[in-house]
């Protein structure tokens, strides 16, 4: 797995699409489809975007300028009407041309959500949107995003753009059941850049997922891509992505594609899908795009590349500060191959310990961008190497230090690591990151359940390496349930037995449900004094509860856990109360971790007498650990 990657997997998507259409909608698609698919026969394209157009909801306009050159679109948004012409998705004014900030010349699209904005398609967006591609095609896009300060990290993760797919009607599939939502999209991540890759069989099937650690994204700036996309199955396919003007991933066929009737299209924008549940810290987001370009099979890189207009200059770095101290008690503390030594934030790092495979290097260079310079010039490195740490079964947050302390190159080392077999850092190159001989530290949260911390390497690009790191447990005494305001009219442990919870509830056994099977775990869960609640569940692909009720409003909660998957994009789902979907693309390890609860309230009106909980699937099974529901 380097970032030059051979896949060997075809992607697949999952989407929930709600369309609206007018006569003028018509016939804007139906000429973009005329003029992009050059390469389709004429009834083929047309019969696919007449599917796609008879839909609910559906609205199209025509997307952006078209260049006389080998551009299929060129937008600066300098034109007053330059929003108008593009597809979008998004509230009323969350999308607006502003000349707060330009890449060239005075204006950019203006992208802004909040948390209290009504959904959109199921979820928080403002996205903007082009045709299909069609099928086998080939296409360069290239845009600049521009993230202001207020941009802030956030452990849950929005995408910026990405690539959807649409069902193969060929095969069978419709709006409601076919896979994979978006399987090609750029994330901002706790800080990070993130490229997010899921890919499956031919036929459809969901084969894995993979993340790509692009580094930290810098606000203040605006950061240049150029993507290269050809969508087929067969071994021409490739995906390719630059990051001002560095190439930063190679995906090539065959599977970079796998719908043999249609091609994807691409979204710009936010989509933040984690605002349904909890574990954000943010309430808006607000970011800006300028210089888009779309190119086809004829364009090449300097025909879509951002132009070379002058990017502010980050401000010189100061000097480095004092490492901060450590939020919570130290466990372990290691300086990898290397000996005792007491960092400026008062943490003792014993000698090299606690390690299995690996060598050490050592260096007597100067470290940038920190105090602690001998943390970081020791080095124990190979191709897997690891350390394994007892500790009490808990939550964790895991300071890994690196520094590349022999290459001086990019491309020289990349390599991954993993805690308790979840990859956690990905294609990481240090000179590529932050440069030589400069201190790069990553902080990530694991939850321990068998007694012992792994920490181990994969090696991409020469050996993997790690410089340090030290261990604080994160796990509190976790605060009862609260107890529920209203008069309870249902508790049910799904998969599971009666049980009373903390706060005086007591969840009968799995009753009134349709469909779907039973699964149990005995790890602890995390986040709960209530574990019981969480280690069963019901799950399937449209399982349901059907609970006789006066009519009336009512506040359910579902309560969920990921007690199967341990990586994100393994299962997602969305969950409908009374025929409305509430909570859409759910991913429990990417929202919360595994084995860790995760509750959500939602408050709904009953009419017919029976309160009716749905589930979807999108990837995998759905799934349901337990739900109470009292009267408002």
């Amino acid at each position: 797995m380097s970032v030059t990657f051979l896949e060997e997997h075809p992607f697949v998507v999952v989407m929930n699409v709600k369309h609206t259409l007018t006569t003028k909608g018509l016939t804007a698609l139906l000429f973009g489809a005329i003029v992009l698919a050059s390469s389709c026969k004429k009834d083929e394209s047309l019969n696919l975007n007449n599917e796609i157009l008879n839909q609910p909801g559906a609205r199209t306009m025509a997307t952006g300028t078209v260049s006389s050159g080998s551009l299929l679109n060129s937008s600066t948004f300098e034109e007053s009407n330059a929003i108008s012409l593009w597809q979008s998705e998004a509230n009323p004014g969350a999308i607006t041309r502003s000349n707060t900030v330009a890449r060239e010349g005075s204006y950019s699209a203006k992208f802004s959500i909040n948390k209290t904005d009504a959904l959109i398609s199921g979820s928080y967006r403002a996205e903007i949107k082009t045709d299909l591609m069609p099928i086998n095609s080939e296409r360069w896009y290239g845009m600049s995003v521009f993230l202001p300060s207020t941009y802030v990290k956030d452990p849950i993760p929005e995408s910026i753009f990405q690539w959807h797919n649409v069902p193969n009607f060929k095969a069978g599939e419709t709006w409601s059941s076919y896979k994979f939502q978006n399987p090609w999209r750029l994330e901002t991540n706790n800080g990070r850049l993130v490229f997010v890759h899921q890919y499956g069989t031919q036929s459809g099937s969901f084969a894995g997922s993979k993340s790509y650690d692009l580094g930290e994204y810098q606000v203040g700036v605006w950061t240049d891509f150029v993507v290269h996309f050809k969508a087929t199955f067969a071994s021409d396919g490739i995906f390719e992505l630059w990051k001002n003007g560095s190439k930063v991933l190679t995906i090539n066929g065959p599977g970079v594609y796998y719908n043999d009737e249609s091609g994807p299209y691409m979204k710009m924008g936010i989509y933040k899908w984690g605002w349904s549940g909890t574990g954000s810290t943010v309430s808006n987001r607000t970011l800006y795009f300028d210089q888009i370009k779309i190119g086809d099979q004829t364009s090449s890189y300097n025909d879509v590349a951002p132009s070379s207009a002058s990017t502010p200059a980050p401000a010189p770095a100061p000097e480095p500060a004092p490492a901060p101290a450590p939020a919570g008690p130290v466990v372990l503390a290691v300086n990898s191959g290397g000996s005792a030594f007491t960092a400026s934030n008062g943490i003792t790092y014993q000698a090299d310990k606690a390690y299995s495979g690996g060598k050490t290097y050592s260096t007597s260079s100067a470290i940038a961008n920190t105090t602690d310079d001998v943390l970081y010039q020791t080095e124990r490195s190979g191709g897997n190497f690891s350390y394994n740490i007892p500790v009490t079964n808990g939550t964790y947050e895991v300071t890994l230090k690196f520094g590349e302390i022999y290459f001086a190159s990019s491309n020289q080392r990349v390599f991954d690591i993993m805690l308790e077999g979840n990859e956690v850092v990905s294609n990481l190159d240090l000179v590529k990151t932050v440069g030589s001989k400069t201190a790069y530290d990553v902080v990530k949260t694991i939850t321990v359940t068998d007694g012992t911390l792994n920490i181990t390497s994969r090696n991409d690009i020469n050996n993997a390496q790690l410089a340090a790191f030290h261990i604080i447990n994160k796990s509190t005494t976790t605060a009862p349930a609260p107890v529920p305001a209203g008069k309870l009219v249902s508790a049910v442990n799904a998969g599971g037995g009666s049980f009373t919870a903390s706060n005086g509830i007591t969840y009968q056994a799995d009753q009134k449900y349709s469909g779907g099977n039973v699964y149990s775990t005995s790890s602890a869960i995390a986040n709960t004094t209530d574990d019981v609640l969480y280690q069963t569940e019901r799950s399937g692909g449209s399982f349901g509860y059907n609970i006789p009720v006066s009519n009336g409003t009512y506040e359910v909660t579902l309560r969920f856990a990921e007690i199967n998957f341990v990586s994100a994009s393994q299962r997602v789902f969305d969950i409908l109360l009374e025929g409305n979907e509430v909570i859409s693309n759910l991913d429990l390890v990417r929202t919360a971790g595994t084995k860790t609860a995760h509750d959500i309230v939602k408050t709904v009106t009953v009419t017919d007498g029976v309160l009716n909980i749905k589930s979807r699937n999108d990837i995998d099974n759905a799934q349901l650990a337990a739900f109470h529901i009292v009267s408002k």
